[in-house]
């Protein structure tokens, strides 16, 4: 038995993550030393992974005291 796929692609674009990256590029990370970036990159990390680990969207979102525990 063959299955067929119909789709329609989506042409819109989800802008918080572009949000975030245009006010760090606006702002820039040249004051910050290379341990900064890498315990900000670690933070982002470990809340990511927390997030994959809940069902939902916004309201599975981890506290600063979560990521922190699971840092």
């Amino acid at each position: 038995r063959k299955l067929r796929l119909q789709y329609e692609p989506i042409t819109e674009t989800l802008v918080t993550d572009e949000k975030w990256l245009s006010f760090v590029l606006e702002h820039g990370i040249d004051g910050l030393t290379k341990e900064d970036r890498q315990a900000m990159l670690r933070f982002a990390n470990t809340a990511a992974a927390i997030v994959t680990t809940r069902k939902g969207a916004l309201a599975v979102m981890p506290t600063k005291d979560e990521i922190t525990r699971n840092l």
